[in-house]
Formats: C-alpha cells, sequence, structure tokens
C-alpha cells in the first residue's frame, strides 16, 4: 500500500531536503489516491482518510 500511495520518492525528496508545501502534483495524487481507497488504507494501514482534509494532512498521517 505504501508503494502504491508513492511514499517513498515522498520520503526520498524529504531526506534530499525538499521543501513540501501540498501543492505538489505528487503530493496532489497521493492524497486523492487515498481518498478514493480510503477503506484499503484504514484496513492495511490502519489509519481513517476523511475526504474532507487537506494533502498535507494526508501526508502528515502516513509520515506519523
Amino acid at each position: 500500500m505504501r508503494h502504491r500511495l508513492g511514499l517513498r520518492a515522498v520520503l526520498m525528496d524529504l531526506m534530499a531536503g525538499v521543501e513540501i508545501k501540498g501543492d505538489e502534483a505528487m503530493i496532489q495524487v497521493l492524497a486523492e489516491f487515498s481518498k478514493r481507497n480510503a477503506s484499503h488504507v484504514l484496513g492495511v494501514l490502519n489509519l481513517t482518510i476523511p475526504q474532507s482534509e487537506s494533502a498535507l494532512w494526508i501526508l502528515g498521517q502516513f509520515l506519523s
């Protein structure tokens, strides 16, 4: 699930010092995929993804 979400690429960017603001395409894709597959994310990763939350909030949940 983490691979499908693209979390590795996000983490590699963060470790390289890239600043993430939330409007990047890969963050938006991660958020939309998470919202579309919220039931699977809950089942596999035990994270609830509300439809109304921002892309940065969703990323923060994955990182914590």
